[in-house]
């Protein structure tokens, strides 16, 4: 019995001393996420912008989400989110990779269509080959337009200002990392005065509980009823998601 007590206490040991480990892995893939996305917003002329990121379940651990808004030339900006395939500090450091290229990519001034085909090179030839879902869109405050391309991400949804929504659905280009030269094709949308377009990532919408199709739809009557204003609208999402 003895000698069975003590087996018995250093399974547990070893267990206790994984978990610890695993948990510590967890909070340093975490730390690292969040301190790579953006400090604070760029403030655009004709523009207000608000973000949200929420680290997944204990279970899920952290994943490879990450979002990025650029000013760029003429008063225009360039909105990215997206999400790396996998988990921990691997799909971390690979979200740090993409997001750095993608900046370099959208400060040149290319469409997004170019920008999503220069980042599938990126990533299937430098950054380790990581699948990854990302929507690039141009947003000119002037002209009242979205100009988007999406690599395999859920679409952004519209929300004008008498409260009308449809999704700026457009051809979803393969994920990154996928096919080695996937062609990307772009969707104009017109955006009125006082319109708000929300970009998230699936985790907003797709739980093991519900179909993406049904969290797609329950976004889509939400949205309307929560404040115009977009901070308050990622708060009002929060709280009804999480």
């Amino acid at each position: 019995p003895a000698e069975g007590d003590a087996l018995i206490g250093a399974t547990l040991e070893g267990l206790r001393r994984a978990a610890e480990e695993v948990e510590h892995v967890a909070a340093v893939a975490e730390t690292l996420q969040r301190s790579l996305l953006p400090d604070h917003l760029p403030e655009l002329p004709g523009l207000r912008v608000a973000a949200r990121y929420v680290a997944g379940s204990a279970d899920a651990q952290v994943g490879g989400d990450w979002y990025d808004v650029i000013s760029l030339r003429d008063g225009q900006a360039g909105i990215a989110i997206g999400d790396v395939v996998g988990h921990g500090l691997d799909a971390a450091a690979r979200m740090a990779r993409l997001q750095n290229a993608l900046r370099a990519y959208a400060l040149e001034g290319l469409r997004p269509s170019l920008v999503l085909e220069r980042m599938n090179g990126f990533a299937r030839d430098v950054a380790g080959g990581p699948m990854a879902t990302l929507l690039y869109a141009v947003v000119d405050p002037e002209e009242g337009r979205l100009r988007l391309a999406s690599a395999g991400h859920p679409p952004p949804l519209v929300i004008d200002a008498a409260g009308e929504t449809f999704f700026a659905e457009g051809p979803a280009g393969s994920p990154l990392g996928v096919r080695s030269f996937p062609a990307y094709e772009e969707s104009v949308i017109a955006l009125p005065a006082g319109s708000t377009v929300l970009c998230y990532t699936d985790g907003l919408v797709e739980r093991p509980e519900t179909s993406l199709d049904a969290g797609l739809e329950w976004l889509r009557d939400f949205a309307p009823g929560a404040a115009g204003d977009p901070d308050e609208i990622c708060a009002a999402l929060l709280r009804a998601c999480f």
